[in-house]
């Protein structure tokens, strides 16, 4: 009796009338609703309620999706109260929860019995509304649909008038193609109607526009390459891209590999290299000589050109963007760009690292240009090497090092007016002395109250020995591009404001005698590279809160050899 008068709300909630839509969301809740009324019919364990409750509490969860707002919501309210009572009616079966606690069980009921009149008086009224809203709904999205009808009327002057949306969505694959190119942007159901009707697989087309995206295009762009036949396909399968001459670059996309029935890709006339992904080197293989992209070389010339400054219309030298044989200062052998005469281009700034890519170049010209050849990277260093005297290039020049000492003095705080006194001419510079060749080899700029950052461009004067910018106010780090003047013997940052550790690239500077950053805020460990410098006559350390590791290298080659009288810390 107990069992009946517990069970009996959630019974009359889960067999009350309510609407589904889904033939096996209705099979799942009618089969809970058979199995319930045994269970409480033959009087069995609470546990086979709550396992078919359960059930069908898990159905409805699943079919959210398919709810009709607000009644269905009450239903699954409902449903998880029913859920709640038939636990705790087995907890206490089990002896979880003792017989005098029964009372939340009672509560759980009646809250039951609320929400079902609450279902029985709202259910007619929610109807009647829903049907209202929908009925608004329906004539909003017709008004709304005459309206693009009629701006698909005017924009593509096609007679599209009179038709019913079902006429609309049957209409041919050719007028959907040629409105999904002209507006998709403006319609973008179109484009999406496109992609569903394309000829192809969808994994197909999902690889096509992620290869796009690689490039930087969309979905628009991959209907308009199908429309203008330029992704072929036989029996619903990509068989060829010609991508050619399509203003794209970047690397060769791997996703293309996943176009099993490819027999041709064409990629010229872009600026795309390849790619080391093994999907794409095996896609080459596969395809051989019907897998056309630009060489390397064609790419790294186009780059160089570019970060040099200079006009590509210029580099075509009027042979159009294919044929890079015939641009100007080149000589192509097999593919491979073998010698590159570009004097007096008018170039400016550094030499790219990307020259190195060229792997058959034999000799460069880069002469009567303005380039900053006092700072080379390793690995152009590494190249100019290999080449030896077929790397041309002017030497680093006095302007180039006035345009540095000017950069330099400026972002420390200082006047133009006090740097150069006057004068344009270098050796009369506050601070600055000249070796035979007119290059900077000492700068000598204590006490000026300058502030600010040391200045990487300090790098470019390779052929400093001297630099002095202690009882300043500077502030920050050392950078780290100071380790790049190979020459450089003394170094004075005494009393500032220094912060950070010392940079380890200190550690390449093997002709420094001296070191003297005391008196700052540096910290941390001094850096073991130090211990390379064998030049070392004395180091000065103090008034920071740097420590050494004693036992490393610095400590044995350094510290110890110059002893408490020329090392400090």
């Amino acid at each position: 009796t107990t069992r009946v008068e517990v069970f009996a709300p959630v019974v009359q909630i889960l067999i009350g009338s309510f609407e589904e839509r889904y033939y096996w969301w209705k099979l799942a809740l009618m089969l809970e609703r058979a199995l319930l009324a045994i269970v409480v019919l033959s009087g069995a364990s609470p546990l086979f309620a709550v396992i078919v409750v359960g059930f069908g509490w898990a159905a409805n969860c699943f079919a959210q999706p398919y709810w009709s707002d607000a009644e269905d919501r009450v239903d699954m309210l409902a449903r998880t109260t029913s859920l709640v009572t038939v636990v705790l009616a087995y907890l206490v079966e089990i002896g979880t929860v003792e017989e005098d606690e029964f009372w939340l069980a009672v509560v759980l009921n009646s809250f039951s019995l609320i929400t079902l009149t609450v279902i029985i008086m709202s259910i007619g009224p929610l109807r009647v509304v829903r049907s209202i809203i929908s009925w608004v709904r329906e004539k909003r999205r017709a008004g709304k649909f005459a309206g693009g009808q009629r701006t698909i009327d005017k924009m593509t002057g096609a007679d599209l008038s009179g038709m019913s949306e079902e006429e609309f969505e049957s209409q041919t694959l050719e007028i959907k193609n040629m409105l999904a190119v002209k507006f998709a942007s403006t319609i973008p159901m179109i484009a999406k109607w496109q992609r569903i009707n394309s000829a192809m697989p969808d994994h197909e087309f999902k690889a096509l526009l992620r290869a796009a995206n690689v490039f930087g295009r969309d979905e628009a762009w991959v209907i308009e390459m199908l429309n203008k036949k330029l992704i072929v396909t036989e029996d619903r399968n990509v068989v060829e891209i010609n991508w050619s001459e399509q203003g794209l670059q970047g690397v060769v996309p791997y996703q293309l590999a996943a176009l099993k029935s490819l027999r041709k890709v064409d990629l010229s006339g872009n600026e795309i290299s390849s790619s080391s992904a093994q999907e794409v080197i095996d896609l080459q293989a596969r395809l051989g000589g019907n897998f056309i992209v630009d060489s390397q070389d064609k790419v790294t010339v186009m780059l160089l050109w570019e970060k040099f400054g200079g006009e590509r219309s210029i580099l075509e030298n009027r042979a159009g963007p294919t044929d890079y044989s015939k641009w100007l200062g080149l000589t192509v052998s097999g593919g491979y760009v073998v010698e590159i005469d570009w004097k007096n281009a008018g170039f400016e700034g550094e030499v790219p690292d990307e020259i190195v890519n060229m792997l058959q170049l034999r000799s460069i010209d880069l002469r009567g240009n303005s380039l900053m050849t006092g700072r080379m990277s390793s690995l152009v260093e590494g190249l100019r090497t290999k080449l030896g005297s077929k790397f041309l290039c002017d030497p680093p020049s006095i302007e180039q090092d006035k345009n540095v000492i000017e950069v330099c003095f400026l972002s420390l705080g200082g006047s133009i007016d006090v740097l150069t006194k006057g004068s344009p001419d270098l050796k009369t510079w506050l601070g600055i002395k000249l070796n035979s060749e007119n290059r900077v080899t000492s700068i000598h700029w204590p006490s000026l109250k300058l502030k600010g950052t040391i200045p990487c461009h300090l790098e470019q004067l390779d052929s400093l020995t001297y630099l002095n910018l202690q009882h300043n106010s500077i502030v920050f780090n050392i950078p780290k591009e100071i380790g790049g003047l190979k020459k450089l013997k003394e170094i004075y940052l005494a009393n500032n404001r220094l912060t950070g550790n010392l940079p380890k690239e200190l550690g390449g500077l093997h002709n420094l005698e001296v070191l003297d950053v005391s008196n700052n805020s540096l910290d941390g460990e001094v850096p073991e590279e130090l211990g390379k410098c064998g030049a070392l006559k004395r180091v000065s350390l103090i008034g920071n809160r740097l420590k050494v590791r004693g036992g490393g290298e610095f400590d044995e080659k350094v510290k110890k050899k110059l002893g408490e009288e020329r090392f400090w810390i």
